[in-house]
């Protein structure tokens, strides 16, 4: 009963943590801008939208480093940040034997939707960086939820026998 109760708070705690990295992503201007992309929308402010989109790996962040830009370190702190959540929350909830495969799997996927959905409404740049460093933080935050699982077991093995 208690694990199901668990397990619920935690799809829900995922739910709200979505719906926030939406909001921070997708929606995160000002919202006379976000209306005025929305009302003059159309497939074709998309295309040219999408031909902005950096799909160079390492572009964005290699043009940074160049010009030394303050930059940098915001979005590299922020993008792996925002989905160390993701990778902590989701390792929880999948089972043990396909978390190796599916975390990673499941940041991707989130990524790759959040970054669509930024070329779609045309609210963000599309960056391939930002997928990359994003996937990162979920592989980090799976990373962190098997340091605390061994943790966890080291600390009941040696204290409560």
């Amino acid at each position: 009963m208690i694990r199901r109760l668990l397990k619920l708070f935690l799809v829900l705690v995922l739910f709200l943590y979505l719906l926030l990295l939406v909001r921070l992503i997708v929606f995160k201007y000002p919202d006379d801008m976000m209306l005025y992309n929305l009302r003059n929308w159309s497939p074709e402010a998309v295309l040219r939208h999408a031909r902005r989109a950096n799909l160079t790996p390492f572009h964005t962040i290699g043009y940074s480093l160049a010009y030394r830009q303050f930059n940098l370190v915001n979005v590299l702190f922020y993008n792996i940040l925002a989905f160390i959540p993701l990778g902590l929350i989701a390792s929880a909830l999948i089972k043990r034997r396909w978390r190796w495969l599916l975390v990673p799997l499941m940041g991707l996927l989130v990524s790759v939707s959040l970054e669509a959905m930024q070329l779609v409404t045309t609210l963000g740049e599309g960056d391939i960086d930002d997928v990359i460093l994003n996937f990162t933080g979920a592989v980090i935050g799976y990373m962190l939820f098997a340091i605390i699982v061994r943790i966890g077991n080291w600390f009941k093995r040696t204290f409560l026998i």
